[in-house]
């Protein structure tokens, strides 16, 4: 699967219906976010305090 098809798949489910691609979008957002924040907390959490 190319860039090109899922590109139109997903101009396809924004025709169908757009809050479904809005919702999708933000929770992959969100994931994102999560993750990054905990793994900068992990590395904190390991440096030796002085």
């Amino acid at each position: 699967m190319n860039s090109s098809e899922i590109a139109r798949s997903f101009e396809q489910l924004w025709d169908k219906k757009p809050g479904a691609v809005v919702l999708l979008v933000l929770g992959f957002v969100v994931f994102i976010f999560l993750v990054v924040d905990a793994w900068r907390h992990k590395r904190r959490r390991h440096k030796p305090r002085r």
